[in-house]
C-alpha cells in the first residue's frame, strides 16, 4: 500500500484529483451494484426525526471536544483562542473533505499559525500530535474489533500498520525532542536554516513537558477517547433512526473503516467511497445491501455534509477572528 500512496501524493493536484475521482466513481457503482434503489428509498423515507436530530447534535459535540484537545495540545487558550480554533478545525475538516492528499491539515496549521505568535510550524507539530492520538485510537478500536467483532477480509491490516507505525514514530519525535531540546535550539544556532523547524519543535517539547506534569496530556487522551465513543454513538443513532438494529461492534467497524478508508484516494466530500465502507461494514453483519446502502447515504448526510458546511460558512466568516 505504501508503494501506490507514495507515487499518489508526488501526482500533481490535477492528476490527484483525477485519481479520486474515478476511484470515487467506482466506489459508487460497487454501491449501488445489485441494489433495489427503490428500496433504499422506501428505507430512507422511513426515517425517525428524533434519533437523527441526536446525531446531528453528537457531530457538533464532537467538533467542540476536539476543539478542546487542540488547545490542550496547543499550551492553553492563551496560546490557541477558542475562536480561531473553532475557524480552524471546521475549515482544515472541510478542506480535508474536498482536497487530496490530507491538504487540510496543512491549510489549518497556515490558517492558524498565521494568526498566533507561535506561527505555522509550531502549529502543524500541533496537528502532528493529534494525528498521533488518533493513531492510538484506532488501534485500541482494532484491538476491540478483534475481540468482540468481525475481521472482514476487505478491511486491510495495512491501514492498521501504518497508523501503529505513524504513533510510534510521533511518539518517539515527541520524546526525543522533550530530551534533546536544549541540544536542537544549540543545533539551530549554528545551522541557521533549521531554526524554522527546530525552535517551534523545542516549543512544544516545553508545552508538552507541562501538559504531562499539569494533567494536560492525559486530558488530551481523555478527549480522543470521548470522540471515538460519540463517533460510536453517532453511528449507532444513525443506523437506529433507520430500524436497523445491530450489535455495536457494527458501528465500531464502521468507524474504523472510514478512517482507514482515509488514506485511499477520494472525490471531493469522499462521495461514493463512504457509501461503499459502509454497505461493505454492514453486510458483515447480514445486514441487507438496501438497508446498509441507506445507512451510508444517511450517515454520509449526518456526519460529511454539515462539516463541508460548516467549514465553508467558518472560511468565509470573520476574517480577522481572533477568539
Amino acid at each position: 500500500m505504501s508503494g501506490p500512496l507514495f507515487w499518489y501524493r508526488r501526482c500533481p493536484h490535477w492528476s490527484r484529483l483525477a485519481i479520486g475521482l474515478t476511484v470515487g466513481a467506482a466506489a459508487g457503482a460497487l454501491a449501488v451494484w445489485n441494489v433495489d434503489l427503490e428500496h433504499v428509498w422506501s428505507v430512507l423515507e422511513r426515517v425517525s426525526l428524533w434519533p437523527l436530530i441526536t446525531a446531528f447534535c453528537l457531530v457538533a459535540v464532537t467538533q467542540w471536544i476536539k476543539v478542546v484537545r487542540w488547545q490542550i495540545i496547543a499550551g492553553g487558550r492563551e496560546q490557541l483562542p477558542a475562536g480561531l480554533a473553532w475557524r480552524g478545525v471546521l475549515v482544515g475538516q472541510a478542506a480535508n473533505l474536498l482536497l487530496p492528499a490530507r491538504a487540510g491539515d496543512v491549510v489549518r496549521a497556515v490558517l492558524v499559525g498565521r494568526r498566533t505568535n507561535s506561527g505555522s510550524i509550531y502549529t502543524l507539530y500541533t496537528v502532528f500530535i493529534e494525528k498521533a492520538w488518533e493513531a492510538g485510537m484506532l488501534l485500541v478500536c482494532s484491538a476491540l474489533l478483534l475481540a468482540y467483532g468481525p475481521w472482514p477480509d476487505w478491511l486491510s491490516r495495512w491501514g492498521v500498520l501504518a497508523s501503529a507505525l505513524s504513533l510510534v514514530v510521533l511518539t518517539a519525535g515527541v520524546f526525543g525532542v522533550l530530551a534533546c531540546r536544549n541540544r536542537l535550539l544549540v543545533k539551530s544556532q549554528q545551522y541557521p536554516w533549521m531554526t524554522r523547524f527546530l525552535v517551534p519543535a523545542s516549543q512544544l517539547s516545553q508545552t508538552l513537558a507541562a501538559a504531562w506534569h499539569n494533567g494536560g496530556l492525559l486530558r488530551a487522551g481523555a478527549c480522543s477517547v470521548g470522540i471515538w465513543l460519540l463517533g460510536l454513538v453517532i453511528n449507532w443513532t444513525t443506523f437506529s433512526a433507520l430500524g436497523v438494529s445491530v450489535h455495536w461492534s457494527a458501528s465500531l467497524l464502521v468507524l474504523v473503516a472510514i478512517y482507514v478508508g482515509v488514506v485511499v484516494p477520494a472525490p471531493p466530500g469522499r462521495v461514493g467511497l463512504f457509501h461503499y465502507v459502509v454497505r461493505l461494514a454492514l453486510t458483515a453483519y447480514d445486514v441487507p445491501d438496501s438497508q446498509a446502502l441507506a445507512c451510508g447515504v444517511l450517515l454520509h448526510l449526518v456526519v460529511i455534509v454539515p462539516l463541508m458546511i460548516a467549514g465553508g460558512v467558518a472560511a468565509l466568516a470573520g476574517q480577522g477572528v481572533h477568539g
